[in-house]
């Protein structure tokens, strides 16, 4: 595994609990709450996967997307987020949750698109 993980919300809670259910199975996790922070970690550092969160205090999530995109196209982009949206196709989401997110099943997506990616 060895996987890092960036985890953008401005929920520290949602944080948190991420880190704690990634770090369980084995992932180095990083947070962010706000897309600022998020890009600075991004530049300094390689994530193979980012959690985030479509409303951040300092804008919208997707854009943060592809901003991140053109840092590292081969992260794995997972949305999570409490409103259903709609997504622009030249946006880089590899998969969408709604929030509660049942922690088994965000981790097999991770797994199954991670891999995806590699297979790529």
């Amino acid at each position: 595994m060895g996987k890092t993980v960036l985890i953008i919300d401005d929920d520290a809670g949602i944080r948190r609990a991420f880190a704690r259910i990634l770090q369980r199975s084995g992932y180095t996790t990083d947070v962010a709450q706000n897309s600022k922070e998020a890009l600075q970690k991004s530049t300094a550092k390689r994530y193979d996967v980012v959690l985030v969160d479509i409303s951040l205090p300092d804008g919208n999530g997707l854009e943060l997307l592809n901003q991140m995109h053109r840092l590292n196209k081969e992260m794995v982009t997972i949305v999570i987020t409490g409103n259903h949206i709609a997504f622009d196709k030249n946006t880089y989401v590899d998969a969408f949750f709604l929030k509660p997110v049942k922690p088994q099943e965000l981790l097999d997506v991770i797994e199954q698109k991670a891999a995806e990616k590699q297979a790529k």
